[in-house]
This record gives C-alpha cells, sequence and structure tokens, in this order.
C-alpha cells in the first residue's frame, strides 16, 4: 500500500523538475497565497523524467500525475506553514482511505505516515525558499490585481473592414490574464485540490518589435531597482 505515488518516483521527479527550475524551464509560481502553479514545458519534464530513470519510457499520465502529486504537496505545505499542520491536513483528507484501511496494522500505518513525511521534506527542501515566503506574505496582504500568466497570439494578417486598409506584416497580440486580490473565488477550494481562479479577467495589448522592446527595457528596470532594494534591505538587516 501506498501514500499516493511510489516515493522513488516522486524523489526522482522532484529532482527533475528542481534541476529544469534551476535551469529556467521550469517556474514554481505563487498565483495566490494559497495556489501554487508549476509552469513549464510539461512534455519536456516527461522526456527529463525517462532520461533520469535510465532511458525508460514515461507516458504522458504518470507524468502528469507526478507534476499533480509535487504540486499538491507543495501547495499544501505553503499554506499550513509548519510541517506537522501540512502532514495533519494530508493524512486526514488526502490519504485518509489508506490510513483506515491500515488501521488493524500499525507498522504500515507508521510507513504511510512516514512516506506523506518524507515527500513534504522533498518539497520543502526542493522548492520553498525565504522568497517564496515573503511574496506569500505579500500577497496575503494585495488587494489590487494578482498577475495569473500572459499568453500571446501571432496575427498574420488583418483587414480593417471599411477603411480599406489591410496590414499584411505580422505582430502580436498579448493578453494578461490577472485575478483580484485580497479576496478568494468561488467556490472555495480546499489546498489539496488544485485551485484554478474561477475570477480571472484580461485585457490586451497589441504589439510589434518596438513595442516589445519597450516593455522588455523598462520591465529589466524595474527588475534591477527591486533587485537593488531589496540587497540593500538585506544588508541593513545584517548590521
Amino acid at each position: 500500500m501506498q501514500a499516493g505515488l511510489p516515493l522513488s518516483d516522486f524523489e526522482v521527479a522532484a529532482d527533475v523538475l528542481q534541476t529544469l527550475q534551476k535551469e529556467g524551464k521550469y517556474q514554481i509560481f505563487l498565483a495566490r497565497p494559497d495556489s501554487i502553479r508549476l509552469i513549464g514545458d510539461s512534455d519536456q519534464f516527461r522526456v527529463s523524467l525517462a532520461k533520469r530513470l535510465g532511458g525508460t519510457a514515461v507516458d504522458g499520465k504518470r507524468s502528469d500525475s507526478l507534476l499533480r502529486e509535487i504540486q499538491m504537496f507543495l501547495q499544501i505545505a505553503v499554506v499550513a506553514e509548519k510541517v506537522s499542520a501540512a502532514a495533519r491536513i494530508l493524512e486526514e483528507n488526502v490519504f485518509d482511505d489508506e490510513l483506515q484501511a491500515a488501521k488493524d496494522n500499525e507498522a504500515l500505518q507508521k510507513e504511510l505516515r512516514a512516506i506523506i513525511a518524507k515527500k513534504l521534506e522533498i518539497v520543502l527542501e526542493s522548492f520553498t525558499s525565504d522568497a517564496l515566503r515573503d511574496r506569500m506574505r505579500r500577497l496575503g496582504t494585495t488587494v489590487g490585481p494578482l498577475v495569473q500568466d500572459l499568453d500571446f497570439d501571432l496575427v498574420s494578417q488583418r483587414q480593417a473592414y471599411g477603411t480599406r486598409k489591410e496590414i499584411g506584416t505580422p505582430f502580436l497580440r498579448l493578453r494578461v490574464r490577472y485575478s483580484s486580490g485580497g479576496k478568494r473565488s468561488f467556490p472555495f477550494l480546499p489546498p489539496w485540490l488544485p485551485d484554478a481562479p474561477t475570477d480571472v479577467e484580461s485585457f490586451e495589448l497589441e504589439c510589434d518589435e518596438t513595442d516589445i522592446d519597450l516593455l522588455v527595457s523598462r520591465l529589466l528596470q524595474a527588475k534591477e531597482l527591486l533587485r537593488t532594494a531589496i540587497e540593500a534591505r538585506v544588508a541593513e538587516e545584517k548590521v
């Protein structure tokens, strides 16, 4: 009997995800104070996972299941903050059937709880950080829009009817998706279920290379300003 997917597979999957994160190919994104998203190419994760397993083929269902379980454990760990509280949530709400089935086998119950604790330890060591915790605290006080994602479409041609103008040079349409801060969407989902906000809105921008160059330039300047401010704050705290 297992508490979720095999621990050995979970360990390898977490290590692969951490490697892809360090390479900039996957992102652990806290979209809301209680919602973790794993953003990246799931096929790339599956291929990397197969390589780590010695070239053994990994089907998409197995790969996606591992990502979902990592996401669930991490989301519960972030929401609960304390390891003991996270373990209790998992034992009482996620793996309660497995523990109930082993109620007459104390050794098996102990083993199941040890597996749950080990998986929590893995996600905490691999994916949590002071920056993630700081972001969670900040998002918990936000009342304005929270960034969810950015979509983009390539428009190859546009005919402006009524003006007889035709645009044949490709351009992009960017769609910034966001949700409202300071409130939870309905229905309220428990932390062991993926939280896909239902109150997501968006706005669109039409861009060519000139617009993108300006946006990238301003974002890099903003990032540098923030980096400098954080470093100054850290230096003050060390004094």
